[in-house]
């Protein structure tokens, strides 16, 4: 190629300048067709693959397929659209998808291997193959269809989303709650077994419905990359983390008296993904709650920007933080899940005491759990104070409770008279307050420095 540019610019010196110009383009286009052909001709190779099967999908469009009857049952439901990929087409034509497969390398990961889900695999094949390249070609056009097959084939991961569906949440739109996390309608995610699972068990485990309505209301989203994309039948495949998910879960408890529970986890492939529709089902169920809750809380315009900061804090915090915070958030959730108030008192208890009395602590409980409580949650004295006294009375409340399954009538704050729920509600908040406090500070603090003052 240097010597013909090198000719070429000799010849160039003799002829006029626009015949020079010319000559260059003329230079250019020859080394762009010389590269081509040496080193992109692995590139026209695929082409012609790529021809070919776009040839054989319009050859079996125009001979016309077998679509299977769909049940009345199935008619207006997501399982409809997934019993109508199960397509059939002339024998001969079956015959010449498969043997193309079979010669090209790159759809031996359709061979009977098993195609990762994020909470699963199942087995694919060429024929699970040869009916989606069928119905979507059908729907967008075989070159589409081969084009989507392509960039699929180019990746080293499965695109798709992660989906938390929730009870006790419900957002009047997509919110944003990280550049990551999304927080969506539940009505608004796209069809799939997952969603469709979720919605007929109402979020419960199979055994566990009841009469009123405990559908999700409300989804945490992210995107992720499921990788790998296949693996060997008896391979060992971790499934999708969904801690993320589920600590998010966690920490909108924070909110107002939110108390979210998971309902149900699964994962969408992205629209164009091959065989999406049609083996994308796998959903693992909710944790089997104790207890059941059927109202749903609304966000304020405020508390989502209150709790973007408040997440963007809790990203930051040390494992060892995070983990301290589980016990305290969740026992927080499930109290205000509680209808019983001894055992929203036992739960809320739990919570306030595993944030309070973490560390070791070498003093009477009672006093150091107030006493920490009230430096913790107050900077003037007089507002130490009286959290101090309603700490006071809470353990004793808390005692009560978990020896004699009793409450108090009333309980005296600062000359109120206050009813058990009401007393409750109260701890609720500074539990909250106090969880909040730690993930802003980024650490439990410093007991002893804390009661004494010091920075």
């Amino acid at each position: 190629m240097c010597n013909l540019f090198a000719h070429a610019e000799s010849f160039n010196k003799t002829q006029p300048r626009t015949c020079r110009q010319r000559n260059i383009v003329l230079m250019l286009q020859i080394h762009i067709i010389a590269n081509q052909t040496g080193e992109n001709s692995e590139a026209f190779k695929d082409n012609m693959n790529t021809n070919k099967l776009v040839a054989l999908l319009h050859q079996a469009l125009q001979k016309g397929f077998e679509q299977p009857d769909i049940p009345e049952l199935a008619r207006g439901t997501y399982y409809e659209r997934w019993v109508a990929w199960h397509v059939k087409t002339d024998s001969d034509l079956e015959s010449a998808f498969i043997n193309y497969f079979s010669s090209t390398p790159e759809f031996e990961i359709f061979d009977e291997k098993l195609i990762n889900l994020g909470g699963g695999a199942i087995r694919v094949s060429y024929s699970t193959l040869i009916g989606w390249l069928l119905l979507r070609a059908s729907e967008i056009g075989p070159e589409k269809t081969v084009e989507h097959l392509q960039k699929y084939l180019s990746l080293d991961h499965t695109p798709a989303t992660q989906i938390l569906a929730i009870r006790g949440v419900m957002p009047k739109e997509k919110i944003a709650l990280s550049n990551h996390i999304y927080l969506v309608p539940f009505k608004d995610l796209p069809s799939s077994f997952g969603k469709l699972a979720v919605d007929l068990l109402r979020g419960l485990p199979p055994g566990r419905l009841t009469p009123r309505d405990t559908s999700p209301h409300a989804a945490l989203i992210r995107r992720v990359k499921l990788s790998p994309k296949f693996v060997e039948p008896g391979a060992h495949l971790s499934p999708m983390d969904s801690h993320k998910l589920q600590q998010v879960c966690d920490l909108l408890t924070l909110i107002g008296r939110c108390s979210p529970v998971s309902a149900g986890q699964w994962h969408n492939f992205d629209d164009w993904v091959p065989l999406q529709g049609m083996v994308d089902v796998g959903c693992s169920g909710s944790n089997i709650y104790d207890i059941l809750h059927f109202d749903a809380y609304e966000f304020s315009d405020g508390e989502v920007s209150d709790f973007r900061k408040l997440y963007r804090k809790f990203t930051t915090l040390k494992p060892s933080v995070s983990d301290l915070l589980r016990i305290p958030l969740q026992r927080l959730n499930q109290a205000r899940r509680r209808s019983n108030l001894v055992d929203k008192a036992i739960d809320l208890s739990i919570a306030f005491e595993s944030l309070l009395l973490s560390s070791k602590v070498d003093t009477e409980l009672s006093f150091t759990f107030r006493l920490r409580g009230a430096w913790l949650l107050a900077e003037e004295s007089e507002q130490r104070s009286d959290i101090l006294e309603i700490l006071k009375k809470f353990y004793k409340l808390r005692s009560r409770a978990v020896h004699s399954g009793k409450l108090s009538d009333t309980i005296n704050v600062k000359d109120k008279r206050l009813s058990p729920g009401q007393f409750l509600k109260k701890v609720d908040e500074l539990c909250a307050k106090a969880i909040k406090s730690i993930i802003c500070e980024g650490d439990f603090p410093n007991w002893e420095n804390l009661v004494l003052g010091l920075p």
